[in-house]
């Protein structure tokens, strides 16, 4: 009888010990696979791992309103009013200074903005609305830049004014808001 509890002693000890290693086992799993991040489907050439990419934004205007992103791609059209879309989605990017060419690469960095051409008319003074972009635009993500760097480092916003990502009016060389002057 004792040789028999001796070996259902043992037993349980060993399934035991073996369910212990099971354990530890995973857990080493666990930790590994924590230490590890998985690829982020932002990641890449053209975002950080916590930005997001011009199609997340297009996709989603309303998730992305008012944050401020980073976008790299081409030019892919240059339009009136210092507006010019990005190959990567067809984003619209509104700009109060500077303006790529088509085909260039450039890094613009903004904020998002759901296009309403009289919210737009409210929020900037230097915006200029037109019909055709208006009508093609309206209710899509624009990204409203504050800065355009070219792929050879050139920052094409510049000037004494404000950002245009800051909403704030312009009052570079006369002191009153831009729309205000005579």
């Amino acid at each position: 009888m004792m040789r028999s509890v001796n070996l259902t002693l043992a037993a349980l000890v060993a399934i035991g010990a073996a369910g212990a290693c099971t354990r530890t086992d995973n857990r080493a799993a666990d930790q590994t696979a924590m230490a590890t991040p998985s690829p982020s489907p932002t990641a890449g050439a053209y975002a950080r791992d916590d930005e997001p990419d011009a199609g997340d934004i297009a996709g989603n205007p309303a998730r992305y309103a008012g944050q401020r992103v980073t976008l790299k791609s081409d030019v892919e059209r240059v339009m009136p009013n210092g507006f010019f879309i990005l190959d990567d989605n067809d984003i619209l990017v509104l700009s109060q200074s500077g303006s790529p060419i088509e085909k260039q690469e450039v890094t613009v960095r903004g904020t998002v903005h759901t296009y309403s051409a009289p919210e737009l008319k409210s929020r900037f003074s230097w915006f200029k609305s037109d019909a055709e972009i208006d009508a093609q635009y309206n209710n899509r993500a624009v990204i409203v830049a504050d800065s355009i760097t070219t792929a050879d480092g050139r920052e094409l916003v510049g000037g004494a004014a404000l950002p245009a990502g800051s909403g704030a009016p312009d009052t570079s060389t006369t002191g009153r808001p831009r729309g205000d002057r005579p």
